[in-house]
């Protein structure tokens, strides 16, 4: 554009054509802005869970996604501990999702989370047995301390030398607390010879549900699952008897804004905390 045929001044001329650009690149601009947006929610955040929250996490990720319109979370589940150590050697998540507070807090000591991270509920340890299994379920445990006495439950009516699944207690924060439960109730070195030790809580809950094992000390949040309510029963055990299990989150260093729309929906939106009153965690 050119001024030569108007009679104006050259800035006035100049203000015209700064005006005819910002029409031209308006469109443009806002175009690239909502190819930003779209790629944020096209993203795919990756989480690291613990395995007991599986069920309950993953009715909160459909839940956010069908709310937002954003891709649906990969969601990587396995021991609090083995997550948290696979995330100090540089394993690229945007979100990690405890059963043992003390890991979130240890990696944002570690400078390798944004914000300090929050508590969003807690869980709680039970005996679980399957359907098959001739063990009385009451809240003093004396059908399972009488259990470990004999050695011996029945299975389809028939006596057995039946196993105890837990989960490691060296990286799993159920497995601890089920040590300590049984230590608490002196009953551990009775356990040891059942003892089969899943890598994770839901491995030990799956033990269980399969007829692998007879029994189990699993999470409550996956005993009251639709898949473990109909293949067993449960009693939950005193929390005086263990550590208690508060659930903890953190923002990861370099996690885009879609994560943190996702941490707020945890902790904020009335449909999340609906789901982990339902898995017992609230």
């Amino acid at each position: 554009m050119h001024c030569r045929i108007f009679p104006i001044s050259p800035e006035a001329c100049l203000v015209r054509v700064l005006l005819a650009l910002a029409v031209v690149l308006a469109p443009l601009t806002a175009s690239a802005a909502s190819t930003d947006d779209s790629r944020e929610n096209n993203k795919v955040v990756r989480i690291a869970a613990a395995s007991s929250l599986q069920f309950a996490l993953n009715e909160i990720a459909t839940a956010f996604a069908d709310q937002t319109g954003a891709a649906p979370p990969q969601i990587v589940y396995g021991s609090s501990g083995n997550l948290f150590r696979q995330i100090m050697q540089g394993a690229s998540f945007d979100l990690f999702v405890s059963a043992d507070s003390k890991l979130v807090s240890r990696l944002v000591e570690a400078g390798r989370t944004d914000g300090a991270g929050a508590q969003f509920g807690s869980g709680r340890l039970v005996l679980y047995r399957g359907k098959s299994t001739g063990l009385e379920l009451d809240q003093s445990l004396v059908g399972f301390r009488a259990a470990l006495q004999a050695g011996r439950v029945n299975k389809d009516d028939k006596p057995i030398n039946f196993k105890l699944a837990m989960a490691n207690p060296r990286h799993a924060p159920y497995g601890l607390a089920a040590q300590q439960a049984l230590e608490s109730l002196q009953l551990w070195d009775l356990a040891k010879p059942h003892l089969v030790f899943g890598e994770k809580v839901s491995q030990a809950a799956q033990f269980v549900a399969s007829g692998a094992s007879e029994m189990g000390l699993i999470s409550l949040s996956l005993a009251l699952s639709e898949p473990l309510r109909q293949a067993g029963d449960h009693v939950v055990i005193d929390a005086q008897h263990h550590q208690p299990l508060p659930l903890s989150m953190a923002l990861l260093d370099g996690s885009a804004k879609l994560t943190g729309d996702l941490y707020g929906f945890v902790l904020q939106s009335p449909l999340a905390t609906e789901i982990l009153q339902k898995y017992g965690l609230r």
